[in-house]
């Protein structure tokens, strides 16, 4: 018999506005990008992308990883660093 635990009812709660972000520099592994994409998603952490991705969007390894949770994946894609920072100083 499995014993319930004291946390099965919990509810994670998140702020309006997350105080940390994801980012991904340059990102090759499609797999890695849609796991990370639903992390995102589930903490409610907004995903940013620096510079030139080395896979299409439509990727079979992307869809299998997280693909399904990208329409409410909050993605800022960039073309460098600079622009990052210009946006979080």
């Amino acid at each position: 018999m499995v014993e319930s635990s004291p946390y099965s009812d919990a509810r994670l709660t998140l702020p309006e506005a997350s105080c940390f972000a994801v980012v991904l520099v340059e990102p090759r592994i499609p797999q890695n990008v849609g796991n990370i994409a639903r992390l995102c998603t589930n903490t409610g952490t907004p995903l940013w992308i620096v510079g030139s991705v080395g896979f299409v969007a439509h990727d079979k390894h992307l869809q299998r990883a997280g693909m399904d949770y990208l329409d409410k994946t909050v993605i800022h894609h960039v073309d460098d660093w600079q622009a990052v920072e210009d946006q979080h100083p």
